[in-house]
């Protein structure tokens, strides 16, 4: 006589495993933008939305982080360098709208084609158990163009009686490696008292056209105060004057003294 057995399948209940829509996964950076090459630091926060606990995964490599500009993989972390090797398990609990991070730090760098530093609007990527962050777009600025020409102010001397002349060099020099164009406007120049001015040089536009500084070469004007004020209702006094000039979109400014009689 035979006899018909039914096996049922051992079936694990849903609850306390974890599906997509259990896990609610979010990326931030510490700054929305940053000059090109700093490092980015990212975190990646996965939360459990449910109200019961839910199985997740513990070990090594079970998140990574990625970097595409107009979808192009600049930078993935688990291309990045040796990877740690540690057995993946579901062995990891998290208790209703519970939260674990995972952090990881792109040095700015492209490790996908040619070695470059990528600027513009780059999109930031995580995921962990299966679960992608949404894309967060953070702004990577190209590095400030430097001016290599420096400006220097400076007095023949410090200290000056009232109605003592006052020569004023203004040095213009080209520390970059390359020749720069400069005006050939004679420098704005201003001596103030606590920010009210007292005597004022205006800049004179000449009809030549701009003129090379080679690296390295100076040019330099030189103006003599004769100790009274140019500007009306103000008077001198015993104190400490600021004398400012401006040329080429550079500023300086030295400071005197003026004593008594």
């Amino acid at each position: 006589m035979s006899r018909l057995i039914r096996i049922r399948p051992k079936v694990e209940p849903l609850e306390g495993r974890a599906l997509l829509s259990d896990l609610a996964v979010t990326l931030t950076t510490d700054q929305p933008s940053y000059q090109v090459g700093q490092p980015v630091r990212i975190t990646l926060t996965e939360t459990n939305a449910t109200n019961h606990d839910v199985t997740v995964a513990e070990g090594c490599g079970i998140n990574d982080f990625w970097v595409t500009q107009n979808g192009v993989e600049l930078w993935r972390k688990s291309k990045d360098g040796p990877q740690p090797l540690c057995p993946i398990f579901l062995g990891g609990v998290l208790h209703a709208h519970e939260s674990r991070s995972f952090n990881a730090l792109w040095d700015g760098h492209t490790v996908e084609g040619p070695p470059g530093t990528p600027t513009g609007v780059v999109d930031v990527f995580g995921r962990v158990d299966g679960v992608a962050s949404p894309p967060l777009a953070i702004r990577i600025e190209p590095t400030p163009a430097v001016n290599p020409l420096v400006l220097t102010v400076t007095t023949d001397h410090e200290h000056y009686r009232p109605g003592q002349r006052v020569h004023i060099t203004v040095t213009a020099t080209n520390t970059g490696n390359e020749p720069v164009a400069v005006g050939v406007a004679n420098p704005k120049i201003t001596i103030s008292r606590n920010g009210v001015v007292v005597w004022r040089l205006h800049s004179q536009v000449h009809p030549q056209v701009a003129r090379l500084l080679q690296p390295g070469q100076s040019r330099q004007f030189a103006v003599a105060w004769k100790g009274t004020p140019n500007v009306p209702g103000v008077r001198l006094r015993p104190d400490i004057y600021t004398v400012q000039a401006g040329l080429d979109g550079m500023e300086d400014a030295a400071t005197i003294r003026i004593g008594r009689r």
